[in-house]
């Protein structure tokens, strides 16, 4: 996947280098949450993700405020098929062992997950929460239970006009009730968020390559 992940870099920058009249910004409409530097545009645009963590004050006492975002070369609903299945999502999120529906509307339109997460530097933890969804463009999720005190935010996919890509953000509030120093909280997820997006991008393209074989085996 490495291979595939440089040359679609490279088909990025080159086109963006055949249009030099225009900016980034005119050729990518870019979340206001998030303001980015230009190190962290030259990153969005050679197919890596950014990611800014924070803290953050609410009623609730101190929260982790999480912003991300990486360019996938996928149409959004190729991303909305590996985002909603939940059989997958251990494959993409690190130290989650296992995703579960407690509960789906009869529609489709929403559902509810438990999350049971495991990772070195953070104890046991199970997270359930509510997404709903609006297909293929956003999934907004907010905590019904679980360790976690404050879970809630979104994923967004959004096409890049004139291209086969799509612009995936994900926002999140967070707040757990621990002993861990919410400093050392903060390191880990930003440690986590970047190997999420890109593992994510993996999932999607092996999905994309897949298919393609099969296309081409079929007669």
């Amino acid at each position: 996947m490495g291979m595939i992940k440089f040359i679609l870099s490279f088909v990025l920058l080159a086109a963006l280098a055949l249009a030099p009249s225009l900016s980034f910004a005119q050729t990518i409409t870019l979340p206001t949450e998030m303001p980015l530097n230009d190190k962290q545009i030259k990153r969005l645009k050679n197919g890596k993700p950014v990611v800014s963590v924070k803290k953050h004050y609410t009623q609730n006492g101190k929260t982790a405020k999480v912003f991300s975002m990486i360019i996938i070369d996928a149409h959004p609903e190729q991303i909305w098929s590996v985002l909603t299945d939940c059989q997958r999502a251990p494959e993409y999120v690190p130290g989650l062992k296992s995703c579960e529906i407690l509960e789906r509307s009869v529609d489709g339109n929403w559902e509810i997950r438990r999350h049971i997460n495991n990772s070195k530097l953070l104890p046991k933890m199970v997270s359930e929460f509510r997404n709903d969804f609006a297909y293929p463009h956003s999934i907004s999720f907010v905590r019904t239970g679980g360790d976690l005190s404050i879970n809630q935010g979104e994923w967004r996919l959004s096409p890049i006009e004139g291209t086969t890509k799509t612009l995936v953000t994900y926002n999140c509030t967070l707040a757990a009730k621990t002993v861990i120093p919410d400093s050392m909280i903060r390191k880990s997820i930003r440690k986590k968020i970047p190997k999420v997006m890109l593992a994510l991008e993996e999932e999607v393209m092996t999905d994309i390559n897949t298919a393609r074989l099969t296309n081409v085996s079929t007669p």
